[in-house]
């Protein structure tokens, strides 16, 4: 059986997953929203310090 894997099907599976996802986090209660905030802090401070650490230096080498 294959996939189907045109963009109106990956659309489509990309918006019920979206739709489960949140309805999974309205179920979860106020704990689970405030344990993905955290881990959305996190991980967004974890992206700046990795984009700033490979900014390239004024020599044109990464530091």
């Amino acid at each position: 059986m294959k996939t189907d894997m045109s963009p109106q099907a990956v659309t489509a599976r990309l918006k019920k997953t979206s739709e489960l996802r949140r309805l999974c986090i309205a179920l979860g209660g106020d704990r689970l929203k405030e344990k993905l905030r955290k881990a959305a802090t996190t991980r967004t401070g974890r992206m700046q310090q990795h984009s700033e650490q490979t900014k390239p230096s004024q020599n044109g080498t990464r530091t």
